[in-house]
């Protein structure tokens, strides 16, 4: 009885605990942000889809996003497919610290990795990228045109951060970084 009631305090502490916790990592400037990008754009969310991975063991979410205008790399489609693990299926979700999940409507600088290394395309003539630095690599855009990021915490080097600045002058910086 007494084991049942330490794992039930376990458990219920950790439900408890973790619907408030934030990521905590180490922070990555724009220029290291640009250097492990295979591609940077400004986009809108057209659309999620949450599902199970491939192996079945976990959720992944795939979005998306409309691309109107690409700031450093190639891309010449109009919409670009965005992957990260989390999101819910049914009546089970998944909540991964670091990762902000990206909602339908959203306006988004983002920092592109495509997935896995992956250089040929999927089956359905489909590249799949993922977002570099996880939360890090996204950027808020505010309809006053204000680059802003949140959904996570860095241990140290907050300064390091590019936060709350005009979207044009985070692109001037971006740009101005030499891979």
């Amino acid at each position: 009885m007494k084991r049942y009631a330490i794992k039930m305090v376990f458990f219920f502490f950790l439900a408890a605990s973790s619907s408030q916790a934030l990521g905590v990592m180490i922070s990555l400037s724009t220029e290291e942000l640009t250097k492990s990008s295979d591609l940077i754009l400004v986009g809108s969310v057209k659309s999620v889809e949450s599902m199970w991975s491939e192996d079945g063991k976990f959720i992944i979410s795939r979005a998306k996003v409309i691309v109107n205008s690409v700031i450093n790399g190639k891309w010449d489609k109009d919409i670009v497919t965005v992957e990260y693990v989390g999101g819910e299926v049914g009546d089970i979700g998944l909540k991964v610290s670091d990762v902000k999940p990206l909602k339908q409507g959203d306006n988004l600088l983002l920092f592109l990795k495509v997935r896995n290394g992956q250089k040929q395309k999927m089956a359905n003539d489909e590249i799949h990228h993922t977002i570099a630095g996880n939360a890090q690599g996204q950027y808020a855009i505010t309809p006053q045109g204000i680059a802003k990021k949140d959904g996570f915490s860095v241990m140290q080097g907050r300064e390091l951060i590019d936060n709350d600045l005009p979207l044009e002058v985070l692109i001037d910086k971006i740009r101005a970084v030499k891979k």
